[in-house]
């Protein structure tokens, strides 16, 4: 961005950086690369700092903390380790940096635009519901009504506003495909009532991002998915990552009241 900027500039400015030695960095057929403010090194071992995060004194400190690598400290040791100047240095190399008054005024701000175009970037993600996340994910369940239950990832989250509120719905196979995409395989069938159908639900081993529905969480799910007038049977199977293995033949009915089963508690998965 600097060099962007530097290049914009009237033809008469004089733009020499006014380089010294800012750094020495020895080591057996090594590189050191300067681009965007980082600090790639690479040869006996391979290390990538972040300049701006570093004075010259804590970056020898940390160069010298890296396997193959020793770095002398030449300038001040409190210097911006971001006024190095970019390059591509074969080591052992002493590093420049800028002394140069423009390059000083200009630096921080191309700083600033490198900040601000990031976070125009990140802003334009935040408008899409599946690279949403944190806040603005919440904001798009605020918008669908639908809120983000305790614990919830943004994954899981961003997925079940999608499904509940612009997915195809009231079918047998809208649900089954709803609790797929929660990471729950799911097969529903037809009672003999005209007003009643089972859920089988397998819980998985390891729940996506560590995060298990509740079984009252999983009746309000169908129950927004499930025609009017309509009751589901939520029957559940499989084995926790505890080992906790519950029945093929344990059958509860939508909106049930949670049981206790030893020191299991149905309906909450809490134990």
């Amino acid at each position: 961005m600097l060099r962007q900027i530097l290049n914009n500039l009237h033809p008469g400015i004089n733009k020499d950086p006014q380089s010294v030695p800012a750094i020495s960095i020895s080591a057996t057929n090594g590189q050191a690369i300067i681009q965007n403010n980082v600090l790639q090194l690479t040869g006996p071992s391979s290390a990538q700092y972040n300049l701006r995060s570093y004075t010259l004194g804590s970056l020898v400190q940390a160069i010298n903390s890296q396997s193959g690598f020793s770095a002398t400290l030449i300038q001040v040791s409190t210097l911006s380790a971001a006024v190095l100047i970019d390059g591509i240095y074969s080591l052992p190399m002493n590093i420049p940096m800028f002394t140069s008054f423009l390059w000083q005024l200009l630096k921080p701000v191309a700083l600033a635009m490198v900040d601000a175009f990031g976070a125009e970037n990140q802003a334009l993600l935040e408008m899409i519901l599946n690279t949403s996340d944190g806040s603005w994910l919440d904001s798009f369940g605020e918008f669908f009504d639908i809120t983000r239950l305790d614990g919830e990832p943004d994954q899981l989250y961003a997925i079940r506003i999608f499904d509940l509120s612009l997915a195809p719905r009231v079918n047998n196979l809208a649900i089954e495909q709803v609790l797929l995409d929660l990471g729950y395989n799911a097969t529903v069938s037809d009672d003999a009532s005209l007003y009643t159908f089972d859920v089988n639900v397998t819980l998985p081993n390891s729940p996506p991002q560590g995060f298990v529905y509740s079984l009252s969480q999983l009746d309000n799910i169908v129950s927004l998915l499930q025609a009017a007038g309509t009751i589901a049977n939520i029957i559940l199977s499989g084995t926790l990552t505890d080992g906790i293995s519950l029945s093929d033949t344990i059958s509860v009915t939508l909106n049930t009241t949670p049981w206790t089963w030893g020191n299991f508690t149905w309906g909450e998965f809490t134990w």
